[in-house]
């Protein structure tokens, strides 16, 4: 368990044949690691590379409900399909990051 009680992650993932990285994912893999997380701020472009397979697309919603359901009220998100994949976006508010992938 780590002791780090701040971050900002900016991260941007390709994952083949895998789901997009929402807020249950994220909690249940990464920060039920973190008990001491006072400050959590994020940017999280996932990439779902697989054009062969019919992609279960979240919605805006869907997406903020996943980070609101784990505490996080204030952020942004958007989704889209493209023709080699899906795209998946999560943000926390206010943005604090320079970079802002793929607007």
């Amino acid at each position: 368990m780590l002791n780090l009680e701040e971050l900002a992650l900016l991260i941007s993932v390709t994952r083949i044949k895998l789901p997009y990285i929402d807020g249950t994912r994220l909690d249940n893999d990464f920060l039920v690691q973190i008990s001491r997380l006072n400050k959590f701020t994020f940017s999280i472009n996932t990439l779902v590379d697989d054009k062969d397979v019919e992609i279960d697309l979240p919605s805006n919603d869907d997406i903020q409900n996943s980070f609101i359901q784990i505490g996080y009220q204030h952020l942004d998100s958007y989704a889209n399909l493209m023709t080699i994949g899906a795209r998946c976006h999560a943000c926390s508010l206010p943005y604090q990051f320079d970079p802002f992938f793929y607007i």
